[in-house]
């Protein structure tokens, strides 16, 4: 005959390893899985044998893991996961099993690690991370789930970091490089991820430390090396492989 009604499933030890509710032959209702060692993992319904309505995933601990909703198999919804301390580790969304619209992580602590949208189940738009202190980590723009525009990177005092833009998900045109107190320490081109043309350290003090020439990230030419007060103290000839 078909199935019908509650089944269960136990391990070689006799932990449950799944409970599971079948209508003629085919998953209807209750479904719950469990651990080797016996604690629930999942738990939600089935409906013609798929996950239908909320799914809730838990810790070996009994804390809830994560928590989404299901329609005729298909993530659809908010998605919410947890840390085991209980707080929301990531708040996301999705259609139709896309990832869609807004995105939140969050430290243990409850405040906010990084925001942003997805389209398509790819990043877009604006997006920004933070330190655990509050203040921004890095900024800048996705297109098609690529870098895209200018960003910057901050320290965690608030001082730029980095900054430069990304065409495509590669680095491009001029980037510059600072210490927490806001000093330019170097400075310099890329074309298409890749260091070229003149590269420039600085001191403290803002003078000019060194330079090097770049083609395709190997340096080539000529290195200078500047004194503190900005006098040329060496000129180191380089060979360039080929």
């Amino acid at each position: 005959g078909m199935l019908n009604g509650i089944t269960e499933i136990y391990t070689e030890s006799s932990n449950v390893r799944l409970i599971s509710e079948y209508k003629n032959d085919t998953l209807n209702g209750v479904w719950k899985t469990y651990y080797d060692t016996g604690e629930l993992n999942y738990s939600g319904y089935k409906k013609m044998g798929k996950y239908n309505d909320t799914l809730y995933t838990y810790y070996k601990s009994g804390q809830l893991l994560r928590k989404s909703f299901y329609l005729n198999g298909t993530i659809d919804g908010e998605l919410i996961s947890y840390y085991e301390s209980g707080r929301i580790k990531e708040v996301s969304t999705f259609r139709r099993g896309v990832q869609e619209g807004s995105f939140k992580s969050f430290f243990e602590d409850g405040s906010l690690m990084e925001v942003g949208q997805f389209d398509s189940d790819k990043k877009t738009g604006c997006w920004t991370s933070f330190y655990p202190n509050g203040k921004e980590h890095s900024k800048g723009n996705f297109l098609n789930g690529f870098f895209d525009g200018e960003w910057r990177v901050y320290h965690s005092n608030g001082a730029i970091k980095q900054m430069g833009t990304y065409r495509k998900g590669k680095a491009c045109g001029r980037w510059s490089y600072f210490d927490t107190l806001g000093h330019l320490l170097l400075s310099g081109f890329y074309i298409g991820d890749k260091h070229n043309d003149i590269w420039t350290t600085f001191y403290p003090n803002g003078m000019v430390a060194g330079r090097i020439l770049y083609l395709n990230s190997k340096p080539s030419a000529i290195k200078w090396l500047f004194e503190t007060d900005g006098v040329l103290s060496k000129q180191i000839e380089i060979g360039l492989d080929r």
